[in-house]
């Protein structure tokens, strides 16, 4: 079953989801992509939809702050680990 997402976000933040899609790749997903035109580069060819679709919006959000991360959850400062996690 294919899953299509809009992706909307910045250059950086699309970096980083395009390292991880093989890692959902692998497990299975086939996850069709909504990206703007210049961010097309980053994706798979096979993955992105180049018509104008209605996707659901994957969030990407920040990492947690400095203060709220210990030795158990140090990795949560990362945003890459932060999402992945998610």
């Amino acid at each position: 079953m294919k899953t299509t997402i809009s992706f909307p976000h910045g250059l950086g933040d699309c970096v980083y989801f395009a390292h991880q899609l093989p890692l959902y790749q692998r497990r299975g997903h086939d996850i069709q992509i909504v990206c703007n035109k210049d961010k097309r580069c980053l994706f798979p060819p096979e993955c992105v939809l180049k018509e104008k679709w209605e996707a659901p919006k994957v969030a990407w959000n920040h990492a947690k702050h400095l203060e709220s991360i210990n030795d158990e959850n140090h990795w949560m400062a990362n945003k890459a680990m932060f999402n992945i996690s998610a």
